[in-house]
Parts: structure tokens; sequence; C-alpha cells
């Protein structure tokens, strides 16, 4: 099994998030490759994406892994996600089981634990698909309206032990057979394993998520 690491430089909502420091002079691509080091993947399995060639090539020194140039045209956010993901696996050269690992929900650790569920249930699943528990008073948009999900306003309000479970996927980690990828090129499979992850969730898309997230990280390791 390969894993890929999906790190470009050129993020636009959260500047250079990926590789800027994060904790100390380890950035988020360093925590992640650690904990994927540190979970058993040897780390020439560990592939790195990205158009910055200086950034390749100090987590190379670093760590070892196998760095991968990408082109400033699959780093476009217009870009069809399906096809930047099929051409990324082309030119990997992956033959075999493909893991994507985000770097930006830096408090999951349980990589040992998917890859151990996943030899287990590949013999009827394509994927394997992190998601994480939610159970709140969730709304939806509706026009000028808000309309709440799984419980009701008024007479009809649903207590909070009664709401219904639902899940958030933030692309954290994912394995995927090569013929699912072949078929899908997405990160779920047509026969996804959900794998229910534990602890919580701070998928970064903000400056507020980045802070929030540095905080929880060192809280918690």
């Amino acid at each position: 099994m390969k894993v890929i690491i999906p790190a470009k430089a050129c993020s636009e909502r959260v500047h250079d998030k990926n590789w800027r420091p994060f904790i100390d002079d380890f950035s988020l691509v360093d925590i992640t490759i650690t904990k994927l080091i540190a979970a058993g993947f040897n780390s020439q399995d560990i592939i790195v994406s990205s158009e910055c060639e200086n950034r390749l090539q100090a987590a190379v020194k670093r760590h070892g892994i196998v760095p991968m140039l990408r082109d400033l045209a699959m780093c476009c956010n217009d870009l069809s996600l399906c096809t930047w993901i099929r051409s990324t696996v082309e030119q990997a050269n992956i033959e075999g089981d493909v893991a994507w690992a985000q770097v930006t929900n830096p408090g999951f650790t349980q990589y040992a634990h998917c890859v151990s569920t996943w030899e287990s249930v590949r013999h009827f699943a394509d994927s394997l698909v992190v998601a994480y528990p939610v159970k709140r008073y969730l709304m939806m948009e509706a026009g000028s309206w808000m309309r709440p999900i799984g419980w009701s306003f008024g007479e009809h309000h649903t207590k909070s032990q009664q709401l219904p479970m639902m899940y958030e996927m933030p692309f954290t980690f994912s394995i995927l057979s090569q013929e699912s990828i072949e078929r899908s090129g997405y990160h779920i499979g047509l026969r996804p394993h959900w794998f229910v992850a534990d602890g919580k969730c701070i998928d970064i898309d903000t400056e507020d998520d980045y802070r929030a997230a540095q905080a929880y990280y060192s809280a918690t390791h």
C-alpha cells in the first residue's frame, strides 16, 4: 500500500497552511508523515505531492519520503477532484491499494487501526473512509429560512439525547483498491466501509480553525 499526502504550497484561504510551522518547526505535513511512520508505514511508501520542489526536498531530508512534483495546472481550485486524483495516481505509478492522507485534521491518529480494519473488510468493500459522528442541532439554509435537520421546532422539539446520529466526512484518511480508484476517481468507492473515528475533528479551513487545531494538538500531544 502506498500513501499519498496532498500538500500544495499555494493554499489560498489559509495561507501556506500545509507547510508553515504548526508546532515548533513541524508543519502539518511533517506531523502527518510522523504519524504515518509511527503507525507502521515505511517512509518509502509515503508519497508527498506538491508544486514546491524546495519543500519536497526538505521533507525528503527530514523523513525520507518519496517526493512527487505537482504541475501548477494541478493546483487550481477549479480543477475537478476526480481529474486530479486519477492524474496523481497515474503520475505516482502505483500498483495496488492507495491511501489518501490529508494533513488538515492533525488530531487524527488511527491510521494503524484503519489499515487492520481494511484487511478484514476488503473482501466486500472497495474502500475504507474515515468519518466522525456528529450529534447536534443542525440546520440547513432553505432560501430565507433555516430548516432543521433531524429535529423539529416548537411543540415537536427533539431532546438532545434523541437527536439522530449524523456523520462528518472531512476527507482525513481513506484507502481504496486500484480498481475502485479507476472506477470512481474519488476518495470514496462504490462500496465503502465507514471507519467511525474517535476524538475531535478540527478540519482546517480557516485561520480560526488553524489556531483551534494548534491549541487542541498542543493539549493532546
